[in-house]
């Protein structure tokens, strides 16, 4: 039976627990590296340097395991060049990559807004540097459109795709709506809006650039020239993106094979045990395709 496990980048000080992890079958570790930037390092109390975690990677990578790599990006500490990850993360050999977004105290919202417009690059660079043949992707919400932009640029890299609660164009069509005068106010004269966060009490800052780039991606005007298979799946209950912008995208792709998947109260995360063993069962049957 292969195992995984978290750790800290430490964790290679024992040499005998790593090899005795490889030993029992631990194929995969994840780690919170959460930056490459020294001084986002200090301020998150990650008691590490960037040449400690060099050291890790090649420790892990000496004994067989893989790993999976988690960022948070926006500090701030935070600059252009520490908030584009992926490429370091690739060069140390990190075989997944997570990254979310974090806001600092009002400077770097630009810079985020900076940051996201890389995310269908990242995922492109992923796809070129990590992986070989033939792909399933995976999109949940905003990661959905990601996922379509880079099935566009690599057509030929993709098997299948996977869109949960996909949520294309919603910067044209599911914010501005939304946002009260108050916030087309603060967006305007200080380059982003607070959105209340139905989940965890956190509010949102949306970028005024976030939101000018996505113009720049939109995709539910026109013909979405993919002819993979497609299986959507989306919440009723959904009360981010409304279950009718799956519709939208099965009737703008152009492939013939897509599903369209409802899942009757579910709501945007659809995070639930079920929820999670549907997911799996829906890529299961696209891989034994391959």
């Amino acid at each position: 039976m292969e195992w995984s496990a978290q750790v800290r980048a430490e964790v290679t000080d024992d040499i005998e627990l790593i090899a005795l992890m490889r030993e029992s079958n631990c194929f995969n570790v994840y780690i919170g590296f959460e930056s490459f930037n020294p001084e986002t390092l200090a301020l998150y109390n990650k008691r590490i340097e960037v040449d400690r975690i060099r050291r890790s990677m090649d420790i892990l990578h000496r004994h067989r395991s893989k790993v999976h790599g988690m960022f948070v990006l926006g500090s701030d500490a935070d600059d252009a060049e520490s908030v584009t990850p992926i490429h370091r993360a690739i060069e140390l050999g990190v075989n997944f990559l997570d990254t979310s977004v974090s806001y600092g105290s009002g400077h770097n919202q630009e810079l985020i807004g900076k940051a996201l417009k890389g995310r269908r690059d990242d995922a492109i660079a992923v796809l070129d540097e990590l992986t070989d043949g033939a792909q399933v992707l995976v999109g949940s919400s905003m990661g959905g459109w990601i996922m379509l932009l880079a099935a566009l640029a690599r057509p030929g890299r993709i098997h299948a795709l996977v869109g949960v609660a996909a949520a294309p164009d919603f910067t044209e069509d599911l914010i501005p709506g939304d946002l009260s005068a108050e916030q087309k106010e603060q967006l305007q004269a200080q380059g982003f809006a607070i959105i209340p966060n139905c989940y965890d009490g956190e509010p949102y800052k949306i970028t005024k650039e976030l939101l000018d780039e996505g113009r720049n991606h939109l995709l539910l005007r026109g013909e979405i020239p993919l002819d993979c298979p497609v299986r959507l799946i989306h919440g009723t209950n959904d009360e981010d993106v409304p279950w009718q912008t799956s519709l939208k995208i099965a009737e703008r792709l152009r492939s013939q094979d897509v599903e369209t998947l409802f899942v009757k109260n579910g709501d945007h995360r659809l995070s639930e045990s079920e929820d999670l063993n549907r997911l799996c069962r829906t890529v299961g049957r696209l891989l034994d395709q391959l």
